[in-house]
């Protein structure tokens, strides 16, 4: 399954805000970070050319095998249909959407993620399932929903 048109409709507007030599250094630094070692207090997704890069390079190989799994485990226990999900170091929230795809049972989902600006543009990529999540800040309340 491919990922949904709404999400690549939201990764190609954000990209194209990232001149292409900028986005080509964020990518390649993120590739040496995501396969080098790593300090779990560094960030990984520092900047807004950081986060275009996730979505252009990471995101889609992510999602792909996520769904897989998650096709898999529904194919080896065709009951299971979970109403929620938990979903920590959410990114934009490529596993819950994933998620929401392959199970229609899913009601709502809680998407935990540091980077303060990845939860505005997963909210965008999940547009087709808006209204079912929820993100808490990092103080553990609630952030606001956008206006619509």
């Amino acid at each position: 399954m491919a990922i949904p048109n709404s999400a690549s409709e939201t990764i190609a507007s954000e990209t194209a805000k990232v001149p292409g030599l900028q986005l080509a250094r964020a990518a390649q630094q993120l590739s040496e970070a995501y396969h080098g070692p790593r300090n779990p207090a560094t960030k990984l997704i520092a900047t807004d050319a950081h986060r275009a890069a996730y979505l252009t390079v990471r995101l889609p190989a992510t999602y792909a095998a996520i769904e897989n799994a998650l096709q898999r485990l529904r194919e080896c226990a065709p009951a299971f249909a979970p109403q929620s999900i938990l979903d920590l170091g959410a990114g934009p929230g490529t596993a819950t959407l994933a998620a929401y795809e392959v199970f229609p049972s899913l009601l709502s989902a809680t998407l935990i993620e540091r980077d303060r600006a990845m939860p505005g543009i997963g909210r965008q990529l999940r547009a087709a399932h808006d209204g079912r999540f929820r993100t808490p800040a990092p103080n553990g309340r609630s952030l606001p929903q956008p206006d619509h």
